[in-house]
């Protein structure tokens, strides 16, 4: 059943904002408050044990700054893609407290997440492009375009480097910044892809490539049209599943 918001539905601008993301490594929360102002992040480098940080962590941000977790107006969780486990966290968490706390709850892409981090820091070219590219853990990539004021100039895809130079020259791309977690094997990738790219201009920034929970929960406080309400996660593939190591007994064989 969905949530019945109590308080805030009709709200475009929101005085507290909690954002959160487990998909990437690790697990972002960021806070924002508009009065007295506030905006603040916490960050742990971790591939497990998310579920046991991300609660504590939400609650820790918002009591530094004199709040309670009851005070929050809002919600934003990352959708995806990303870790398979940490995105249904996330998701899981993001749904509970929008039940808890009768507050509206909002979605974003990781891939959007990051691209309008990096958006916010540079002065916008027109003329270029942003490419995002995260890890899956595989020989391929999640990756999508988006221009320089983050509309999305391509869908979000799985795709594996040799598909990546002309890929993005279908799209009309002759410049761009790409960032993301995984930049450092797809710069590898490339550079060893003769005959390819050498009419894109693609300049790297490694710098970029972790979800910015602070900027989100600022940026979602007064712009919560560039998010979704729609918390369908985007997996862009299935779950890895293996077949069990050990065979499995038979009640005959006890």
């Amino acid at each position: 059943m969905s949530p019945k918001w109590k308080r805030y539905a009709p709200l475009t601008q929101f005085g507290k904002v909690l954002a959160f993301d487990t998909a990437l490594n690790g697990v972002s929360v960021g806070y924002y408050q508009r009065d007295p102002h506030v905006s603040d992040a916490l960050y742990l480098d971790t591939v497990r044990g998310q579920a046991e940080h991300l609660i504590p962590m939400t609650k820790s941000i918002v009591e530094k700054h004199g709040a309670a977790l009851s005070d929050v107006e809002c919600i934003i969780t990352t959708i995806g893609p990303g870790s398979f486990t940490g995105l249904r966290l996330a998701l899981s968490a993001a749904r509970s407290y929008g039940m808890a706390l009768s507050v509206p709850v909002y979605g974003i892409s990781v891939l959007k997440a990051l691209a309008l981090g990096y958006s916010a820091s540079i002065n916008r070219d027109e003329d270029c492009h942003i490419v995002v590219a995260i890890e899956t853990k595989r020989s391929d990539y999640y990756m999508q375009i988006f221009t320089a004021d983050v509309q999305a100039a391509s869908d979000p895809v799985t795709i594996e480097a040799g598909q990546v130079v002309p890929w993005i020259e279908s799209h009309n791309v002759t410049k761009a910044h790409v960032i993301g977690d995984a930049l450092g094997r797809l710069q590898s990738d490339l550079t060893s892809t003769k005959g390819q790219g050498e009419s894109l201009d693609l300049h790297w920034h490694e710098d970029q490539s972790h979800f910015d929970a602070k900027f989100i929960a600022s940026h979602g406080a007064d712009h919560i049209d560039s998010y979704s309400s729609d918390l369908t996660p985007l997996y862009l593939r299935g779950a890895d599943v293996s077949a069990p190591k050990a065979k499995a007994r038979r009640i005959s064989d006890v």
